[in-house]
């Protein structure tokens, strides 16, 4: 289990702010258009209601918008935690810094585009996840399985996919009745799941499972690993694995 990282960029204010601007604009113009295209639902009590399906696993503006962004957002990649896979997660000291949990499923739970059942290991990480905090499912295939709702895990169903910030805003506030900075999304995709950090959401990154996978999900995910490799190596300062206040 590797230790949370934050990046401190060499660059002047101005510098900073210049780029920090430029890419803001970029990202709410991109996101504008993404939130055009996205699939919608019937409104309810006037609201905007989206519909997750397994085509969001697909490239589309948002990951488009998050991936032209990222190499000048290093923040966008830093982590609470790193660990191997989602069984090695100590969840009493990750509830000592955030009360919700937001799981990411392929690549994290399951491998990849798969069907199958879950381990023995991960059922009983998620019971126990289930039992110490909240916990909610988001997933971009945004398919329901009997295993969440055995353990009574609620899913996601009712936001823009990954990495659009409202989902995750949505996914903390409406699923979990928290804010989002009290809660944390697990997953192994930076440039999705490494979204929840534009709503100031704690992440913690573990290493894919193993499995068959298209090349264009394999290659966003190898981009956004490269990404957060190079900055590590560049501009990384470690802090120690513990209650920031």
């Amino acid at each position: 289990m590797n230790k949370g990282v934050r990046y401190k960029l060499p660059l002047d204010r101005l510098s900073c702010f210049c780029l920090k601007f430029a890419t803001k604009m970029f990202f709410k113009l991109s996101m504008g258009l993404a939130q055009l295209q996205e699939p919608e639902i019937p409104q309810q009590e006037g609201k905007k209601i989206y519909a997750l399906d397994k085509n969001h696993k697909g490239f589309n503006w948002n990951k488009l918008a998050f991936a032209l962004s990222l190499p000048f957002n290093p923040c966008h990649t830093e982590t609470m935690l790193e660990i191997p896979g989602f069984q090695y997660l100590n969840v009493d000291d990750v509830r000592r810094k955030v009360r919700g949990l937001v799981l990411d499923v392929d690549g994290t739970l399951l491998p990849p585009y798969s069907d199958g059942d879950f381990s023995p290991e991960v059922v009983e990480k998620l019971r126990e996840v289930r039992d110490k905090m909240e916990v909610c499912v988001f997933s971009n295939r945004g398919q329901e399985r009997n295993i969440f709702k055995e353990l009574g895990i609620p899913v996601v169903e009712d936001g823009p996919p990954k990495p659009h910030p409202e989902g995750f805003d949505r996914a903390a506030r409406h699923y979990l009745k928290l804010e989002p900075q009290q809660c944390a999304m697990v997953g192994d995709n930076i440039l999705t799941d490494g979204g929840a950090n534009r709503v100031g959401m704690e992440f913690i990154l573990v290493d894919p499972i193993p499995g068959k996978e298209r090349l264009l999900p394999r290659f966003a995910r190898g981009y956004g690993r490269l990404v957060k490799n190079t900055y590590d190596w560049l501009y990384r300062e470690k802090i120690p694995k513990r209650i920031r206040d």
